[in-house]
């Protein structure tokens, strides 16, 4: 994992596709502890970023894109 996974105000993860619309999502557990398999979004799925406040749905993030 990468290195700013060790820092303690880091609470989740986003990685985005870049060739199909899809993500996937580390959520930091309240013990502290990393997940070991991420959630994956689907293009029809919701992405929530509960650090910063955030639900919408994944495909709006791809719009103006080649891929919707």
């Amino acid at each position: 994992m990468a290195l700013f996974a060790t820092l303690p105000t880091v609470t989740e993860i986003l990685v985005v596709e870049s060739e199909t619309v899809g993500a996937h999502l580390l959520r930091r557990g309240a013990d502290g502890v990393w997940p070991e398999n991420p959630q994956e979004i689907g293009a029809n799925g919701m992405l929530g970023l509960a650090s910063v406040g955030l639900t919408v749905p994944l495909i709006e993030g791809y719009r103006g894109t080649y891929l919707v």
